[in-house]
């Protein structure tokens, strides 16, 4: 009589930042996350499922930061959460403001 395992996958709504607005040049924290069994795998990604430039940086744990912001950066990320289950995601906006020129 073996124990049933009770396979899960969902993202955690009160830990994901969803919309943010950055000013040009600052930085920006996302954070997701996931919980599952087996335990997923966590991973980010930009507007149609590209890979994120090199200035993104994102971990494990579903915190994914973004330095020195440009206008280019603007767009939607969208947090994955996989397990043998499938995926999950939940997507968030990154809204960019130029700086204020004083010309």
């Amino acid at each position: 009589h073996g124990c049933p395992i009770n396979y899960n996958l969902y993202l955690l709504r009160d830990k994901l930042v969803l919309n943010q607005t950055i000013i040009e040049n600052q930085s920006a924290v996302f954070q997701c996350s996931v919980s599952g069994n087996p335990r997923p795998t966590l991973t980010w990604l930009g507007e149609s499922s590209a890979l994120l430039k090199s200035h993104f940086h994102f971990d494990r744990d579903g915190r994914l930061e973004v330095s020195h912001v440009t206008l280019h950066d603007a767009g939607e990320y969208t947090c994955v959460g996989s397990n043998l289950l499938g995926s999950a995601n939940r997507t968030a906006l990154m809204i960019v403001q130029g700086m204020k020129s004083n010309i």
